[in-house]
């Protein structure tokens, strides 16, 4: 803030107080602690002599922060080495920068928090003052697939106390989860990446960010059902604007490690517009809607295929998508583990050739390395031994989806049959309702999800042929 100077007195003239403005929260802080005793408050650049030091950009953390239990394998996507970027900021050298790294899982059923890693290493140089060196620590790997979270707490510590002990400790985490695969970091209760801003290219206008996925378990078993993204359009309201979400099928044919367009095919599609009274920013699940089949979700063809999902918008205005300033490969890049585009935390483009991301001229920004905040749901299609019923038998609609309170089934069949149910069931394959008739061939039905939370759910209609499936979201 500009200089206060002194009014009153005979030589208030020639008095400027110095005035620094701080957050309401650090005053509650600094208030609190004058209420225990004496403070020292200091103002302007002051360099100690012991100082080390690091930030969220400093860590090292798994190149996918979200993986889906059905899609660990050994070695998972989340095998990573962990360490930190430290910088020593004082004014002696360093004899003994040391990290300490301690990884604990916390399961999401509830169950009690478990250290599953604690490393220690020491760099075997001397970190001379204001320069900056990597500490490794030994690999780390999940150790199955139980759901839950791991949190990551990094600690350093130098060859004397640090005098400016406040970044000597920083986190992170990524998981494991249900059906989920995100870049960063999520959270399994309410379905959705973490996030912590949105952003777009300066001016706005058109914009699709990518983000891509490896998935290691394909085959009839496993679908691609949908994919959540944060949207914003501050400081207007989305009304009227449109949204598409396409998910391309990458196959790295001269396996270089680089997107090329020639390699790119489009899989699957979906689109959302905006109505009246939308807000200025919101969360959006649409449901992935098949290419080819015309069908919600589009099926994995092989182990170990490789997914790219675009964001886009085609319009003028200035519209932003989430991402995770928290969880940034900022050290993934300086240590050389990205080896492919596909590991990269987004591209972005600004055009498209014949509707595909024109990969070619794909950019990112300088200096930001943080992770798109979108999630992609992988859901394990062959634990039903039913027969499953093609697009020929059977054509079943769900609107709208996502769902608030109450969605329409629309269910039509080429013949009549006798014995007819609907299933309503979670991720996990819990069920949550059954509605039995007779003698159907076309209808529609309601069904009030207000007592759903929010998240995926498996609509099922099994007939006297087989069944059909749905995937649809209650989002509120």
């Amino acid at each position: 803030l500009p200089p206060n100077p002194m009014g009153a007195g005979a030589v208030g003239a020639q008095v400027t107080i110095p005035v620094i403005g701080i957050s309401f929260e650090d005053g509650q802080l600094i208030k609190d602690a004058l209420a225990m005793g004496t403070v020292n408050i200091s103002a302007g650049n002051i360099v100690f002599d012991n100082d080390l030091g690091a930030n969220e950009t400093s860590i090292s953390l798994p190149l996918t922060g979200s993986v889906p239990a059905n899609q660990i394998e050994s070695p998972s996507a989340l095998q990573f080495t962990p360490g930190v970027a430290v910088t020593n900021f004082g004014n002696l050298d360093e004899t003994a920068a040391t990290v300490n790294g301690v990884i604990t899982f916390t399961p999401a059923d509830g169950g009690a928090p478990s250290v599953v890693y604690n490393e220690t290493a020491t760099l075997d140089v001397v970190l001379e003052s204001d320069s900056t060196a990597f500490v490794a620590l030994p690999e780390f790997d999940v150790p199955d697939a139980s759901i839950g979270s791991y949190d990551i707490i990094y600690t350093l510590t130098g060859a004397n106390a640090d005098e400016a002990p406040f970044n000597n400790s920083i986190a992170g985490s990524f998981d494991v989860t249900s059906n989920a695969y995100s870049k960063a970091s999520f959270d399994e209760a309410a379905g959705l990446p973490d996030i912590t801003f949105s952003t777009t290219i300066a001016g706005g206008g058109y914009i699709e960010f990518l983000t891509g996925f490896n998935v290691p378990n394909g085959g009839s078993d496993f679908r691609v059902d949908s994919v959540s993204f944060f949207v914003n359009a501050n400081p207007n309201s989305l009304e009227g604007v449109t949204v598409q979400v396409l998910l391309y099928e990458w196959i790295d044919a001269n396996e270089d490690g680089s997107y090329s367009n020639d390699e790119f095919s489009l899989a699957g599609i979906n689109s959302i517009t905006y109505e009246a009274g939308a807000p200025i920013s919101t969360w959006t699940t649409l449901p992935i809607i098949d290419l080819i089949t015309e069908l919600n979700g589009v099926v994995v063809p092989a182990d170990g295929a490789n997914y790219v999902v675009g964001t886009r918008y085609e319009g003028a205005e200035i519209v932003r998508f989430g991402f995770n300033g928290n969880y940034d490969f900022l050290q993934a890049f300086n240590n050389d583990v990205i080896q492919s585009d596909l590991e990269r935390p987004y591209l972005g483009t600004q055009a498209n050739v014949n509707g595909i991301a024109d990969v070619d001229n794909a950019f990112v920004f300088t200096d930001f390395f943080s992770s798109t905040a979108l999630a992609m749901y992988v859901n394990d299609v062959s634990v039903n031994t039913e027969e499953i019923l093609t697009v020929a038998d059977a054509r079943l609609s769900i609107y709208p989806n996502p769902v608030s309170d109450e969605m329409q089934v629309t269910i039509e069949l080429t013949e009549m049959t006798q014995n007819f149910e609907y299933r309503i069931t979670d991720m996990q394959g819990r069920l949550i309702e059954t509605v039995s008739k007779s003698n159907v061939q076309n209808e529609t039905t309601k069904f009030n999800v207000q007592n759903l939370a929010n998240g995926q759910y498996i609509l099922t209609v099994a007939t006297d042929k087989g069944i059909v499936s749905e995937t649809f979201t209650v989002q509120r």
